[in-house]
């Protein structure tokens, strides 16, 4: 027994030996690869490459020294992480195949760059010449910049920067949610994070995907299927300050020649001023956060918390703003204090549902593009046309039975083609055509985009069906 023991430890670790060996080789096999690739600009390097049993692997001092200049760039550490060794060995093939990992996290440890530097400098004219016309808020109020520079910023004592950059996600309960983040540091400077849990309905993906192979679809409408299936739960995004927001003000109170209190009140008056810019004026909750923040720079905090999950694919195309804004529920916390209301307003005082209002009295019609509400207005159009045109030969008026709006899902045979509205028990509306019906689903025509979709629906998810 003790033989058989040591023989099966020798043969597990003579395993482990030869997969870290061969991910090793695989990894500086890609590096090489990338190196040589990368030669007309200038020289790659790195140095050790190393794989751990529990399914990480690491690529420390990678560099890069374009050609002509005595510059280089670095990355202190790049790390993938898995949730085991065999996971990691597998992950390239499984990826290709379409099958990823449930667990991944890749890392870029101290990426050095020199914001005075030739490249960066190339970098910055690129993005200068490009232009932005969404103003940068930070630089709010600081002479005639709509965003600093990396001369302002080496100015403001940034002038090489180290930063971490981290994404990871999860994919949990076999497949029905989905979780991911992503962080980007810089010492001395802040913290910004995101992250996401979006719910999927594997019955409805697993339909889809069915009734998509093989079908020739536009880009709209491929994505109009995959969200189909796609929930948010959950999202937020962090933003830790770790000593900009007091270096930026300084700066930009000295550029100005006022004292930090009148630099203050100058920069939320044009801070506000680059929100209406984009239409939107900030409300009570968001000015006041902002201010606590700046007064005492620690965190600031977007939250979005729908309730029920948002359907990704309800609001594709031009949604109700109204209802998305309602739906996710957005609320903003400064400094680990209270959670409040994210409240923004259009500018001149409407809210993104008076605006809505406002602009279907103008129109008729929707201002958002709610396919039910211009398909129902269509109809009633449809039907005063036909009321008010006199027919050529009136015939006898024949007394037919109404037909009842509400069915019940046993009535479904009788209306095959019928358009209806479906009701789920999520609180959201579908419209379409019965087009067949399964022994557990529904099977509805949908116009999409500029195309048509058959969309399953399982009877267990529906409240109301509705004739139209």
């Amino acid at each position: 027994m003790k033989y058989i023991l040591i023989g099966a430890v020798v043969a597990i670790g003579g395993g482990v030996f030869v997969a870290n060996y061969m991910i090793a080789e695989e990894i500086r096999s890609d590096l090489d690869q990338a190196s040589a690739a990368m030669a007309m600009f200038g020289n790659l390097t790195y140095g050790d490459v190393s794989v751990t049993p529990f399914g990480d692997a690491r690529v420390d001092q990678v560099r890069f020294e374009p050609h002509e200049s005595d510059e280089n760039y670095r990355v202190d550490r790049i790390a993938v992480k898995t949730s085991n060794l065999w996971t990691l060995y597998a992950m390239t093939h499984d990826m290709q195949q379409g099958e990823p990992p449930d667990h991944l996290q890749v890392a870029f440890e101290g990426i050095h760059l020199d914001l005075g530097g030739e490249l960066m400098q190339a970098i910055a004219r690129d993005m200068e010449a490009s232009g932005s016309r969404v103003p940068a808020f930070d630089a709010a109020g600081c002479g005639d910049r709509t965003r600093f520079t990396f001369a302002d910023m080496s100015a403001m004592g940034y002038g090489t920067t180290v930063s971490d950059l981290l994404f990871e996600y999860r994919i949990k309960r076999g497949g029905e949610r989905f979780e991911f983040s992503g962080t980007v540091s810089t010492e001395e400077m802040h913290s910004i994070g995101f992250s996401a849990e979006l719910g999927i309905d594997r019955e409805a993906a697993n339909a889809m995907a069915e009734q998509g192979a093989g079908a020739s679809m536009n880009p709209q409408m491929a994505a109009a299927m995959g969200l189909a299936a796609v929930n948010l739960r959950s999202a937020r995004v962090d933003v830790e300050d770790w000593g900009y927001a007091s270096r930026f003000m300084d700066y930009c109170a000295q550029e100005a020649g006022m004292d930090a209190e009148a630099f203050r009140s100058h920069h939320l008056d044009a801070w506000q001023a680059n929100w209406k810019k984009l239409h939107l004026e900030p409300g009570e909750n968001v000015l006041a956060a902002y201010e606590t923040y700046l007064d005492d720079p620690q965190t600031l905090s977007v939250v979005l918390d729908p309730r029920p999950p948002l359907e990704l694919a309800r609001f594709m195309g031009q949604p109700d703003g109204g209802e998305i804004h309602d739906r996710l529920d957005p609320r903003i916390v400064a400094n680990g204090g209270e959670s409040r209301p994210l409240d923004f307003a259009l500018t001149g005082g409407m809210d993104l549902a008076q605006l809505q209002k406002k602009l279907e009295a103008e129109r008729g019609g929707s201002a958002f593009g709610n396919i039910e509400e211009q398909e129902s207005l269509a109809r009633e159009n449809a039907d005063s046309t036909e009321a008010e045109t006199p027919s050529a030969t009136p015939e006898p008026e024949e007394s037919k039975p109404e037909t009842p709006s509400v069915i019940s899902i046993k009535e479904l045979p009788k209306h095959m083609g019928r358009r209806v509205v479906v009701e789920l028990n999520d609180g959201s509306t579908v419209v379409g055509r019965v087009e067949a019906l399964e022994d557990q689903r529904l099977k509805l025509r949908r116009e999409l985009h500029g195309g048509e979709m058959v969309q399953p629906i399982y009877f267990r998810r529906i409240d109301g069906i509705e004739l139209l």
